[in-house]
């Protein structure tokens, strides 16, 4: 039941809110445009340049092994291009975010509002889970199983 309704919010937090739901594929195709010039490659996409950075990332026996090691050729040719990519992508979507942020954050806190008691249902199916994990042997390492966190 809990799974359900979170799917339910999550896909609703975007087509409840019509100023950003209706043209979310205008959004996206400007945005993959821009990349594609920025990066000079057309097809070029936000898809792409994580699974280009996933595919460019180094044998970890190139990685450096200790804080102030010296890098390895391949690792500084890894950062250089993400530090390449993401700019790329701040270029393509800076503008817009700065513009709208303020309108996301409205967006979410009026959604909040209406979801509230989805919401707490989903907070107490997930102290739950936490609650049961902690039965069978889960000790409270912090991170996502952490229901305070």
């Amino acid at each position: 039941m809990t799974a359900s309704i979170a799917a339910n919010l999550s896909s609703a937090a975007v087509a409840d809110t019509p100023q950003y739901g209706n043209d979310i594929a205008e959004r996206f195709d400007g945005y993959n445009s821009c990349l594609a010039q920025v990066v000079e490659k057309p097809g070029f996409t936000g898809d792409t340049w994580e699974v280009i950075l996933q595919q460019s990332l180094p044998a970890a026996t190139q990685l450096p092994d200790h804080a102030g090691a010296e890098p390895s050729k391949e690792w500084t040719a890894f950062l250089e291009l993400e530090e390449f990519l993401e700019a790329a992508d701040w270029r393509c979507r800076g503008e817009v975010y700065n513009d709208h942020i303020e309108d996301v954050l409205d967006a979410v806190n009026d959604f909040a509002d209406r979801n509230a008691d989805e919401i707490a249902a989903i907070q107490e199916g997930w102290e739950a889970v936490v609650e049961h994990a902690e039965d069978l042997g889960f000790t409270g390492a912090p991170g996502s199983l952490d229901a305070d966190g």
